[in-house]
C-alpha cells in the first residue's frame, strides 16, 4: 500500500521523482524485493548521477516508470 501511495504521489507531483524513487527503494525488502522496485533503484541512481538536462530526463523516466509500479502494488494487493 506505502508504494503504490508513494508512485501515485510522485505521479501526482506532491514527492519529486528522486525523492519518492528513493523511497520506494527503501521498500524492495518490505515488498518481496519486488522487480519494480530494484528498477527504482536503477533509476534513482541515474538521477543522483545526472545534473541539469540530464536530471530533468531522469525525472522524467522515473515519473514513466511510477505506472508500473502502481501496477505491481494492485496486483499484490488484489485477493485471489
Amino acid at each position: 500500500m506505502m508504494a503504490r501511495w508513494i508512485a501515485r504521489s510522485m505521479m501526482d507531483g506532491a514527492i519529486p521523482p528522486g525523492r519518492g524513487a528513493l523511497r520506494l527503494w527503501a521498500l524492495w525488502r518490505d515488498c518481496q524485493q519486488a522487480a519494480e522496485l530494484a528498477e527504482m533503484l536503477q533509476l534513482h541512481d541515474a538521477w543522483e548521477e545526472s545534473v541539469g538536462p540530464a536530471r530533468a530526463a531522469a525525472e522524467a523516466e522515473i515519473l514513466a516508470f511510477a505506472p508500473e509500479v502502481v501496477a505491481a502494488a494492485d496486483r499484490n494487493l488484489t485477493p485471489g
